[in-house]
Protein backbone atom coordinates (compact mmCIF):
# COMPACT_ATOMS: atom_id res chain seq x y z
CA UNK A 1 0.00 0.00 0.00
CA UNK A 2 1.12 3.55 -0.76
CA UNK A 3 0.01 6.57 1.26
CA UNK A 4 -0.15 10.16 0.08
CA UNK A 5 -0.47 12.98 2.58
CA UNK A 6 -2.30 15.70 0.66
CA UNK A 7 -1.43 18.98 2.39
CA UNK A 8 -2.97 22.41 2.00
CA UNK A 9 -0.41 25.22 2.28
CA UNK A 10 -0.13 27.66 5.18
CA UNK A 11 -1.59 31.15 5.40
CA UNK A 12 -0.67 33.00 2.23
CA UNK A 13 0.16 36.62 1.57
CA UNK A 14 -2.29 38.54 -0.60
CA UNK A 15 0.58 40.42 -2.26
CA UNK A 16 1.78 39.37 -5.70
CA UNK A 17 0.21 37.33 -8.45
CA UNK A 18 -1.35 33.90 -8.06
CA UNK A 19 1.86 31.98 -8.74
CA UNK A 20 4.25 34.13 -6.72
CA UNK A 21 2.34 34.86 -3.52
CA UNK A 22 4.33 33.69 -0.51
CA UNK A 23 3.42 33.07 3.12
CA UNK A 24 2.56 35.54 5.85
CA UNK A 25 4.65 35.39 9.05
CA UNK A 26 1.81 33.28 10.49
CA UNK A 27 2.07 30.98 7.48
CA UNK A 28 5.81 30.59 8.02
CA UNK A 29 5.17 29.57 11.63
CA UNK A 30 2.56 27.07 10.45
CA UNK A 31 5.05 25.58 7.97
CA UNK A 32 7.54 24.94 10.78
CA UNK A 33 4.85 23.46 13.01
CA UNK A 34 3.70 21.29 10.12
CA UNK A 35 7.22 20.00 9.57
CA UNK A 36 7.37 18.74 13.16
CA UNK A 37 4.01 16.99 12.74
CA UNK A 38 4.92 15.37 9.42
CA UNK A 39 8.00 13.80 11.01
CA UNK A 40 5.67 11.83 13.30
CA UNK A 41 3.25 10.50 10.69
CA UNK A 42 3.10 6.88 9.61
CA UNK A 43 3.97 5.53 7.15
CA UNK A 44 7.19 7.51 7.18
CA UNK A 45 7.28 10.14 4.45
CA UNK A 46 10.12 9.46 2.04
CA UNK A 47 9.22 11.78 -0.84
CA UNK A 48 7.98 15.36 -1.18
CA UNK A 49 5.95 16.78 -4.06
CA UNK A 50 4.59 20.28 -4.48
CA UNK A 51 2.55 22.58 -6.62
CA UNK A 52 4.80 25.03 -8.51
CA UNK A 53 3.16 27.95 -6.70
CA UNK A 54 5.41 29.67 -4.19
CA UNK A 55 3.13 29.44 -1.15
CA UNK A 56 2.98 25.64 -1.47
CA UNK A 57 6.76 25.32 -1.94
CA UNK A 58 7.43 27.55 1.09
CA UNK A 59 5.11 25.40 3.19
CA UNK A 60 7.08 22.30 2.15
CA UNK A 61 10.54 23.79 2.69
CA UNK A 62 10.96 23.35 6.47
CA UNK A 63 10.08 19.65 6.19
CA UNK A 64 12.35 19.29 3.16
CA UNK A 65 15.25 20.86 5.04
CA UNK A 66 14.71 18.80 8.21
CA UNK A 67 14.59 15.51 6.29
CA UNK A 68 17.01 16.43 3.48
CA UNK A 69 14.40 15.23 0.97
CA UNK A 70 14.25 17.27 -2.22
CA UNK A 71 10.97 18.87 -3.28
CA UNK A 72 9.74 17.56 -6.63
CA UNK A 73 7.53 20.04 -8.49
CA UNK A 74 4.37 18.65 -10.09
CA UNK A 75 2.72 21.21 -12.38
CA UNK A 76 -0.72 19.61 -12.15
CA UNK A 77 -0.85 20.14 -8.36
CA UNK A 78 -1.23 23.90 -9.02
CA UNK A 79 -4.32 25.73 -7.81
CA UNK A 80 -7.46 25.99 -9.89
CA UNK A 81 -7.54 28.89 -12.36
CA UNK A 82 -10.81 30.62 -11.55
CA UNK A 83 -10.82 33.22 -14.33
CA UNK A 84 -8.54 35.53 -16.30
CA UNK A 85 -11.03 38.37 -15.81
CA UNK A 86 -12.15 40.20 -12.62
CA UNK A 87 -14.93 38.41 -10.71
CA UNK A 88 -17.60 40.59 -9.11
CA UNK A 89 -18.85 38.05 -6.55
CA UNK A 90 -16.23 35.35 -6.09
CA UNK A 91 -18.12 33.49 -3.35
CA UNK A 92 -21.23 33.22 -5.51
CA UNK A 93 -19.17 31.88 -8.41
CA UNK A 94 -17.37 29.40 -6.17
CA UNK A 95 -20.68 27.92 -5.05
CA UNK A 96 -21.87 27.66 -8.66
CA UNK A 97 -18.70 25.77 -9.53
CA UNK A 98 -19.30 23.31 -6.70
CA UNK A 99 -22.92 22.80 -7.78
CA UNK A 100 -22.00 22.38 -11.46
CA UNK A 101 -18.60 20.83 -12.19
CA UNK A 102 -18.91 21.85 -15.86
CA UNK A 103 -19.42 25.57 -15.08
CA UNK A 104 -16.64 27.77 -16.45
CA UNK A 105 -15.70 31.41 -15.94
CA UNK A 106 -13.88 33.33 -18.71
CA UNK A 107 -10.37 31.96 -19.12
CA UNK A 108 -10.78 29.63 -16.15
CA UNK A 109 -10.94 25.90 -15.49
CA UNK A 110 -14.03 23.90 -14.67
CA UNK A 111 -14.10 21.95 -11.43
CA UNK A 112 -14.15 18.76 -13.49
CA UNK A 113 -10.96 19.72 -15.31
CA UNK A 114 -9.18 20.45 -12.04
CA UNK A 115 -10.38 17.20 -10.50
CA UNK A 116 -9.29 15.17 -13.52
CA UNK A 117 -5.78 16.62 -13.73
CA UNK A 118 -5.26 16.34 -9.99
CA UNK A 119 -6.37 12.71 -9.77
CA UNK A 120 -4.14 11.75 -12.70
CA UNK A 121 -1.20 13.61 -11.13
CA UNK A 122 -1.67 11.78 -7.82
CA UNK A 123 -1.89 8.42 -9.59
CA UNK A 124 1.37 9.26 -11.36
CA UNK A 125 3.02 10.02 -8.04
CA UNK A 126 1.83 6.72 -6.55
CA UNK A 127 3.18 4.79 -9.54
CA UNK A 128 6.60 6.44 -9.22
CA UNK A 129 6.95 6.19 -5.44
CA UNK A 130 9.83 4.14 -4.07
CA UNK A 131 8.74 4.67 -0.44
CA UNK A 132 5.50 3.93 1.40
CA UNK A 133 4.63 7.54 2.15
CA UNK A 134 4.77 10.84 0.27
CA UNK A 135 3.80 14.42 1.11
CA UNK A 136 1.99 16.39 -1.61
CA UNK A 137 1.69 20.14 -0.97
CA UNK A 138 -1.12 21.85 -2.86
CA UNK A 139 -4.14 24.17 -2.54
CA UNK A 140 -7.64 24.31 -1.11
CA UNK A 141 -9.72 24.19 -4.29
CA UNK A 142 -7.67 21.39 -5.83
CA UNK A 143 -7.67 19.30 -2.65
CA UNK A 144 -11.41 19.84 -2.24
CA UNK A 145 -12.07 18.63 -5.76
CA UNK A 146 -9.89 15.55 -5.18
CA UNK A 147 -11.85 14.74 -2.03
CA UNK A 148 -15.12 15.13 -3.96
CA UNK A 149 -13.92 12.43 -6.38
CA UNK A 150 -13.48 9.91 -3.58
CA UNK A 151 -16.15 11.19 -1.17
CA UNK A 152 -19.19 12.03 -3.35
CA UNK A 153 -21.00 13.86 -0.53
CA UNK A 154 -18.09 16.28 -0.06
CA UNK A 155 -19.37 19.72 -1.11
CA UNK A 156 -19.01 23.47 -0.89
CA UNK A 157 -19.60 23.69 2.86
CA UNK A 158 -17.08 20.90 3.52
CA UNK A 159 -14.50 22.69 1.39
CA UNK A 160 -15.25 25.94 3.22
CA UNK A 161 -14.63 24.28 6.59
CA UNK A 162 -11.15 23.04 5.63
CA UNK A 163 -8.30 24.44 7.68
CA UNK A 164 -5.18 26.18 6.48
CA UNK A 165 -2.99 24.23 6.56
CA UNK A 166 -4.85 20.93 6.49
CA UNK A 167 -3.91 17.29 5.81
CA UNK A 168 -5.75 14.37 4.21
CA UNK A 169 -4.27 10.89 3.94
CA UNK A 170 -5.00 8.88 0.80
CA UNK A 171 -4.23 5.15 1.06
CA UNK A 172 -3.88 3.40 -2.30
CA UNK A 173 -4.03 -0.40 -2.29
CA UNK A 174 -4.00 -0.26 -6.08
CA UNK A 175 -3.36 2.82 -8.23
CA UNK A 176 -6.36 2.00 -10.42
CA UNK A 177 -8.73 1.88 -7.42
CA UNK A 178 -10.06 4.77 -5.36
CA UNK A 179 -7.99 5.35 -2.23
CA UNK A 180 -9.31 5.29 1.31
CA UNK A 181 -9.41 8.87 2.63
CA UNK A 182 -8.71 9.95 6.21
CA UNK A 183 -8.56 13.45 7.66
CA UNK A 184 -5.36 13.89 9.67
CA UNK A 185 -5.58 15.87 12.91
CA UNK A 186 -3.20 18.86 12.67
CA UNK A 187 -2.28 18.68 16.34
CA UNK A 188 0.31 21.30 17.26
CA UNK A 189 -0.35 23.40 14.16
CA UNK A 190 -2.07 26.79 14.52
CA UNK A 191 -4.56 26.32 11.69
CA UNK A 192 -7.23 28.80 10.70
CA UNK A 193 -10.19 28.88 8.34
CA UNK A 194 -10.85 31.38 5.59
CA UNK A 195 -14.11 33.25 6.05
CA UNK A 196 -16.35 32.67 3.04
CA UNK A 197 -19.77 34.27 3.07
CA UNK A 198 -22.77 32.21 2.05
Amino acid sequence: MKSLFLIRHGKASLEGDEKDRGLTPEGETQANQLSALLLLLKPKIGEIYSSPYRRAILTAEPFSKSTEINIQIVEDLREKTMSTEPIEDLNKERRKMWDDFSYRLPGGETSQEVQDRAVVALQGIVKSMSSEGAACFSHGNLIGHVLKKFIPDFGFDDWRSMGMPDIYRLDYSDVSSNPAVTHVNCEGVDTFKISVNK
